[in-house]
């Protein structure tokens, strides 16, 4: 199964450098909390009519705060039928899975977001923007506040390049084409999953101890396929994801170092406290056939797995 063309993909991981001005602190995981304050945020700039819903919206078509924070409510393409196109995921807000931090004023918060579509990427002014607005109105337990010292692309070879700073008050115009690199040979892959990785089959969450390569690496090219085919419509087609599948079920383990990890968050909609484990650690998969290896590479941008808005499902990996 050879790739009839080269393939890229419009993904970008930013940087976002804080100065902090007062008192932040964060909960041991900290992504839940800033989708929080970024989805208020970015509604209070983007929404014209102040609606509580967007469902209904006479404006919904040209608003920019559905695609990027509720694809599943943004308008839809022009005869396209409800479930022939999945509602994508745009973003990742990506934080260390470590102990809860605090942040005294002079002190530099720094954290990532991962843009996952054209359309996001597009729009990076406005999502700065949001941000801005934020943490000008406070983030964490005490509102704390920040101001923004620098936006940074993070490029997959090479030193980050600036695009924002004090100085410059705006982004600076950027290519964010990824290049999927080619691959010859069966290779022996050790993957690091850096925050919780949740996959669900069948309507229940796999344990640790019962995840298999196979059913990894269905769900990563099931959530890779989908991007890729929606930047470029004919990159595989349905023959060549089941000849993937099976390729997927071939895979077998090496050394596999898993633990369960629970992590907590507050839903301001169910109104609950809401505990959402997964597995963290390393995991060896032993003679990964070539075509599998781009959807392993382009999965340390588009996460796989559950909740990945929230920066769950992180990895990565040499190759």
């Amino acid at each position: 199964m050879e790739r009839k063309k080269e393939l890229t993909l419009q993904v970008a991981r930013y940087r976002f450098h804080w100065r902090v001005v007062s008192s932040l602190r964060l909960p041991a995981y900290a992504g839940s909390t800033l989708r929080g304050v970024f989805g208020r945020a970015l509604k209070e700039l983007a929404c014209l009519i102040n609606v509580p819903d967007c469902r209904g919206c006479t404006l919904l078509a040209a608003c920019a705060y559905p695609p990027l924070f509720e694809p599943q409510n943004a308008a839809r393409p022009a005869g396209a039928q409800k479930g022939s196109i999945p509602a994508l995921s745009s973003y990742a807000i990506e934080t260390p899975f470590s102990e809860s931090s605090q942040y005294r004023p002079g002190d530099v918060y720094s954290f990532d977001m991962v843009l996952m579509t054209p359309a996001a990427v597009k729009q990076l002014p406005l999502i700065t923007a949001a941000w801005q607005r934020a943490f000008s109105e406070g983030v964490g337990k005490g509102d704390g506040r920040a101001i923004l010292e620098g936006v940074e692309l993070l490029a997959p070879d090479g030193p980050p390049i600036t695009l924002y700073s004090p100085e410059k008050k705006q982004i600076f115009r950027h290519e964010v084409d990824l290049s999927i690199p080619r691959f010859s040979n069966p290779t022996d892959i050790t993957l690091h999953l850096e925050t919780p990785l949740r996959i669900e089959q069948r309507g229940k969450l796999i344990r640790e101890r019962d995840i298999s390569p196979g059913i990894f690496l269905r769900h990563l090219i099931r959530r890779v396929s989908f991007h890729v085919c929606a930047q470029q419509a004919e990159a595989y087609s349905l023959a060549e994801i089941h000849q993937l599948n099976v390729l997927a079920d071939s895979v077998s383990e090496g050394e596999r170092c898993l633990v369960w990890a629970d992590w907590s968050r507050y839903s301001s909609r169910q109104n609950q406290k809401m505990t959402l484990g997964g597995f963290v650690g390393s995991w060896q998969l032993l003679q990964v056939a070539p075509p599998l290896l781009p959807f392993i590479y382009l999965g340390q941008w588009l996460h796989v797995g559950k909740e990945s808005a929230f920066g769950l499902g992180k990895y990565r990996c040499l190759l």
